[in-house]
């Protein structure tokens, strides 16, 4: 949602957000006095500004701010270069997967590469 829409769920986050700004809110119930609650949270989203074609090879390039992230090949692609380690797999329907380790505190940049399966 955007920070506009935060503010008129009236969802309480400790200090104002941008109007513009696209925030990701992740309910959960209250945490009782005296104990502790693990946070499993994944996101699943798409983003079209971080790939384009360049003659007959897909480019993805972004910025990954988790510690963890995970990248999905469209159907029919493989891949050809990767800027940064991740551990490579097949999925059961063929797809490649990319999983990305971020061991620092701040966002990896990530560049890659992908052709069409003939």
């Amino acid at each position: 949602m955007t920070g506009a829409e935060l503010a008129a769920a009236k969802v309480a986050v400790g200090e104002p957000a941008d109007a513009a700004a696209q925030v990701v809110v992740i309910p959960f119930a209250p945490v009782k006095p005296g104990q502790s609650v693990r946070l499993r949270i994944s996101e699943t989203y798409t983003a079209p500004a971080s790939y384009r074609l360049e003659g007959d090879e897909l480019v993805f390039d972004r910025s990954l701010g988790r510690p963890r992230n995970a990248v999905v090949l469209p159907e029919g692609w493989y891949l050809t270069a990767s800027s940064i380690p991740a551990k490579v797999t097949q999925m059961a329907d063929g797809r490649i997967r990319l999983d990305f380790w971020n061991g620092r505190p701040d966002s990896v940049d990530v560049l890659i590469k992908a052709k069409r399966r003939r």
